[in-house]
């Protein structure tokens, strides 16, 4: 299908993967989230979505995996709600600047130490960092992996544990928590580019 498509065809996509750059020429793909209207409204609904998903939990003790955009805004949302919020990412001079409470370097050690007081875990960051010593204990977390591919745990750690976790992969947030308001931007981005064009 991609081998048939004119030279002035449009490919609107979420990411530019590897896969689709090797069926498709850089020039016609379009990538969402090169807006920046987009991308801010994309995180909006991400947080709000991941919040939504352990509204029923808020008295329990939180830990986010990461302080990117997403890790940063979760974090500050939780503390200003008053919930005993972690941190753990590579250190960076925002934490700092910020005065993140509870912050631990990314390693494995603290990965573990976390995991025996938190009862939720949210992973921003798309790289297998939770190890298996962390899902293998007694007590595990419930775990809310909103990160792209590959994400926090590995895949087949995650089928040989899968009857002992409470593992939650959620994906494509945006459009599962508010479907309308994810597509309406969407559908103005491809009006914007194809009045443009």
């Amino acid at each position: 299908m991609f081998s048939h498509l004119n030279t002035n065809t449009l490919f609107f996509t979420g990411l530019k993967t590897d896969k689709i750059l090797e069926l498709i020429p850089k020039s016609q793909i379009i990538s969402f989230l090169d807006f920046e209207e987009v991308e801010s409204i994309n995180n909006e609904l991400t947080v709000q979505g991941t919040l939504a998903d352990i509204r029923d939990r808020k008295n329990d003790t939180v830990c986010v995996i990461g302080y990117g955009t997403l890790g940063k805004e979760l974090y500050w949302r939780l503390h200003d709600a008053g919930i005993i919020t972690f941190v753990i990412s590579r250190p960076k001079e925002l934490i700092y600047q910020d005065k993140v409470m509870n912050y631990y370097p990314l390693n494995d050690q603290n990965i573990l130490q976390v995991f025996k007081v938190c009862d939720i875990v949210i992973n921003t960051v798309p790289y297998n960092i939770i190890p298996e010593e962390a899902i293998s204990c007694e007590y595990v977390p419930y775990i809310l992996d909103i990160a792209s591919y590959p994400y926090g745990i590995n895949e087949e750690i995650i089928k040989k544990y899968k009857e002992n976790i409470k593992y939650n992969l959620y994906l494509g947030i945006p459009s599962k928590y508010a479907p309308k308001e994810a597509s309406e931007i969407l559908l103005t981005t491809i009006k914007k580019v194809i009045d443009v064009k």
